[in-house]
């Protein structure tokens, strides 16, 4: 059946198996699996890449699974979407879930390496045109950096004491900057107010215009 909506649901009864086939997903759009009991949904999901935001919710009783469409990922895997990889668009994870197939995982096994510095390493401004070098496609929306291409870059990994120490300075750095922008949030909100009160005195009459 095809669908041409943005939001729907997809529900199952107890004890189905059924196998889906997705094709072309509209961007942004919304799909909520509800399983019932002891039933298995199988996805295959061929939508193109402009077609790759999707936000999904799943709702599993008892002894439910889905198969196919998402991979898992863990909490200190790196991931990477491959479509805004050329953006920096990467990260060491802080969670663990599933995640949709625009997205490389690695699994990081460097046993002598500080996360945190591959985290800001491998977004640095400094590899992004990199990154768009070796990303394929007819358009920038359509841009995918694959993995071989991506893991055989090379990466400058000094001694485990040096990158303590280059995340040790970033993070302090950054701490500062948040605090920074900050106060320049709130004193900005202030003299919104204050903006605000004034107009509403010289309107109404409290003050006058000399």
């Amino acid at each position: 059946e095809e669908i041409d909506e943005t939001s729907f649901e997809i529900r199952t009864e107890e004890n189905a198996s059924i196998n889906l086939l997705i094709l072309n997903l509209k961007e942004n759009t919304k799909i909520n699996f509800n399983l019932s009991k002891n039933s298995k949904l199988r996805i295959e999901c061929l939508f193109s890449n402009e077609h790759r935001f999707v936000e999904i919710t799943a709702n599993l009783m008892e002894n439910a699974e889905i198969e196919g469409f998402f991979a898992d990922f863990s909490k200190g895997d790196f991931v990477i979407n491959k479509m805004k990889a050329w953006q920096g668009s990467m990260a060491v994870s802080e969670y663990e879930g599933i995640i949709s197939p625009a997205y490389h995982i690695c699994e990081i096994t460097h046993t002598t390496l500080n996360k945190t510095y591959l985290h800001h390493l491998l977004r640095n401004h400094l590899y992004l045109p990199e990154y768009a070098r070796l990303s394929t496609g007819m358009r920038i929306g359509q841009w995918d950096l694959g993995y071989d291409d991506f893991k055989n870059l090379p990466f400058i990994i000094p001694p485990r004491e040096e990158q303590d120490e280059i995340v040790e300075f970033i993070e302090s750095g950054l701490s500062k900057f948040d605090n920074l922008i900050a106060k320049k949030t709130a004193l900005l909100a202030e003299m919104e107010s204050y903006k605000k009160s004034v107009i509403y005195e010289y309107v109404t009459g409290k003050k006058e215009v000399v």
